[in-house]
């Protein structure tokens, strides 16, 4: 059996660039759609040490069977976890907007005047400039 260093420093390196990455994207994602970001962080950082230490045995395998596809596997994975969710950012945000709309909330682009909480409308009405 050979030993391939740099197969095992990739998937070494993966696991915090992957960790790095996930908060990083769960800050952006949060705010996109309108909040902090924090509470979602700080759900996840007790989960960040496993994360990023789940590239050693991958790396330990890929280096020991002098083989890329673990690396490659877990780096697709890794890719994949934080691109798939990208196209429901915009739904995600009009959810968003819209519950805000509805809880008396500051409307940022949403195309309904939030006449409710002034007016005590049962529905929200459509702005005349928004027209």
């Amino acid at each position: 059996m050979s030993w391939s260093w740099p197969l095992f420093a990739w998937g070494v390196l993966a696991g915090p660039v992957w960790v790095v990455a996930s908060a990083a994207a769960f800050r952006l994602a949060a705010r996109y759609v309108g909040g902090d970001g924090s509470r979602t962080v700080a759900k996840y950082a007790g989960r960040y040490p496993l994360w990023a230490a789940t590239g050693l045995p991958v790396g330990v395998v890929s280096a020991l069977l002098d083989t890329a596809w673990p690396d490659l596997v877990f780096t697709a994975y890794a890719l994949l976890t934080l691109l798939a969710p990208l196209p429901m950012l915009p739904k995600l945000r009009k959810v968003a907007e819209e519950q805000a709309c509805e809880s008396g909330g500051a409307c940022r682009s949403c195309p309904i005047a939030c006449d409710r909480r002034s007016a005590g409308a049962a529905e929200p009405t459509v702005s005349s400039a928004a027209g």
